[in-house]
């Protein structure tokens, strides 16, 4: 019969910002930028949602400029290449301030500087496009399984650890990098070919180890139809392989604890296949449109299930205690919409 919480949060925003394009040379477009990021994040909580169910009344601002910069050169009518440069800001998310005291949960916001250059080409029937980036982060979040937490079985002397659990880091640092492609051909006759892919890497700054988790590659392919109303897309998906370890260090700029195993995952392919039909109705009807899409998400209905975290026991992967995630079976979804 009483309150489980009464919290009212706000986020307010404020982000003016300028851009200038410079022509320089005939075939060169300069434009640089700023922009300026102010949020505030406040909490008015008669009963804030936490444990102990005390009351909250707090805000934090967090603010800074973004400078930003862009290049793009046309090498020919079809062909142009671009270098650009851009920094941006992420706050804290609301469950730091879903604490007893928020004030002392000081967290800075994340904060990035991303470098990208690439090359475009178009024409009628075919458009390409590949380039590299690296993407250097501040004060990133890591968040890991609470060892504190542990239960021992008595009776067979396995540890498990709560998942729901958890500790959440900063580390000083990270770099992500890489380099990533796509295409598109038309057949002819409403038909397209796609495909995609990408290489990536990520490391923490200061202890120079791979970000847990991340798959190191990733593609996508199949093909788009779009002829008289009639629309089609079978596209496969392919997630590429992580790594995960089977201890934690006491933060992410410090090496791993000695004897921590490196237990690497295998990537997966997953396919969704789309159908549909649309069409415009006649001018002064009371339906100006209909659409009526059907999509099959994991058309194959592929059993997936990956190590979400991994433990180790006498120097071996205990695949008994580490913890996985399953991906959703086959979904069908149908959609039908039109337009007044």
């Amino acid at each position: 019969g009483g309150w489980v919480y009464n919290m009212h949060f706000y986020t307010r925003t404020w982000e003016p910002y300028v851009e200038y394009a410079w022509t320089p040379l005939p075939n060169l477009t300069v434009t640089p930028g700023v922009k300026y990021m102010w949020i505030q994040r406040a909490i008015e909580a008669p009963i804030n949602q936490t444990k102990n169910l005390l009351p909250a009344f707090y805000n934090q601002v967090y603010a800074k400029t973004l400078p930003l910069a862009l290049a793009n050169y046309r090498l020919n009518q079809n062909w142009s290449a671009y270098a650009q440069y851009a920094s941006g800001m992420l706050t804290p998310p609301l469950a730091y301030f879903q604490e007893d005291n928020p004030q002392k949960n000081v967290v800075q916001p994340q904060t990035t500087t991303n470098y990208q250059v690439g090359t475009v080409y178009k024409t009628n029937r075919f458009n390409a496009d590949i380039d590299g980036y690296f993407i250097r982060s501040r004060n990133l979040p890591v968040t890991v399984a609470n060892p504190d937490t542990n239960y021992t079985d008595p009776a067979t002397g396995k540890v498990f650890s709560s998942p729901n659990d958890t500790i959440t880091y900063t580390a000083t640092g990270a770099y992500y990098y890489g380099v990533e492609t796509q295409a598109t051909f038309y057949l002819g006759g409403g038909l397209s070919l796609y495909g995609n892919a990408s290489r990536n890497y990520a490391t923490y700054e200061k202890s120079k180890r791979r970000i847990d988790a991340i798959p190191g590659s990733s593609a996508g392919y199949g093909f788009i139809y779009d002829h008289r109303g009639f629309f089609a897309s079978l596209m496969a998906k392919y997630t590429g392989s992580y790594t995960l370890y089977t201890a934690s260090a006491p933060s992410p700029d410090k090496p791993l604890p000695a004897g921590t195993l490196t237990v690497p995952q295998g990537g997966f392919t997953l396919h969704d296949l789309t159908l549909g039909y649309g069409e415009k109705l006649r001018q002064g009807a009371f339906l100006k449109s209909y659409k009526a899409r059907l999509q099959f998400n994991n058309l194959f209905n592929r059993d997936v299930i990956l190590m979400k975290s991994a433990k180790a026991t006498a120097g071996a992967v205990n695949r008994l205690t580490s913890t996985y995630n399953s991906l959703t079976p086959r979904g069908v979804f149908l959609t039908v919409s039109g337009e007044y």
